[in-house]
């Protein structure tokens, strides 16, 4: 409150909108967050391009109707979806300062249709690439299954859980990120998305 929380405010808000200009908002940064995409799946031993696969990401994001409906609840079930680091970022930052009550037009920027948008759309090309990973670590593990005597099979429940855990822990994902990491992005006078560095 008063003169001090304003300025607090204010100097928030000047730096969640730095952040959303160079990240979300900027071309650039979606063209080198899917050249990134590439690059990891690739570097894991996964193909990207694969046609089924993209067929059945795409399927699960549009979620229009009830068989990708269902895939992309069992995706956030596994934690695999919607955990983007840097868009998670931005959308705390701007959810702390409307609590306050904060009335700041920078606060628009944040919040307005078109950058909700563009952190969507930031956090598709993200879940893409995790979706698509998933299904190429899952048919890894189900032909490694196939091979094994049949009392040493695992269920398919199993193979969905570890092929999970391997995204997550191959990928950034917000979850794993330690509280006290999140809570940076509250401080104005630290550096960018500590989020993102803690888990790249």
């Amino acid at each position: 409150q008063g003169i001090l929380g304003t300025v607090y405010r204010t100097l928030s808000l000047l730096k969640g909108v730095s952040q959303s200009a160079k990240t979300v908002l900027s071309h650039a940064t979606h063209i080198k967050n899917v050249v990134g995409g590439v690059q990891m799946s690739l570097a894991n031993g996964t193909n990207p391009f694969d046609v089924d696969r993209i067929l059945t990401t795409l399927n699960a994001l549009r979620r229009k109707d009830k068989e990708g409906q269902q895939f992309y609840e069992e995706l956030t079930e596994l934690g695999i979806v919607n955990k983007g680091v840097v868009a998670s970022d931005l959308r705390g930052l701007a959810d702390d300062i409307a609590k306050s009550g904060s009335k700041n037009p920078l606060l628009y920027i944040l919040n307005n249709k078109g950058s909700r948008f563009a952190q969507n759309v930031y956090i598709a090309e993200d879940d893409f690439f995790k979706i698509n990973m998933y299904l190429g670590e899952l048919q890894h593990l189900q032909n490694d299954n196939n091979a094994r005597p049949a009392n040493m099979k695992l269920s398919e429940r199993a193979l969905k859980e570890e092929a999970a855990r391997s995204v997550r822990d191959t990928l950034p994902n917000y979850d794993l990120v330690p509280e006290l990491l999140k809570d940076l992005r509250r401080i104005p006078f630290f550096g960018r998305f500590f989020s993102f560095m803690a888990e790249s």
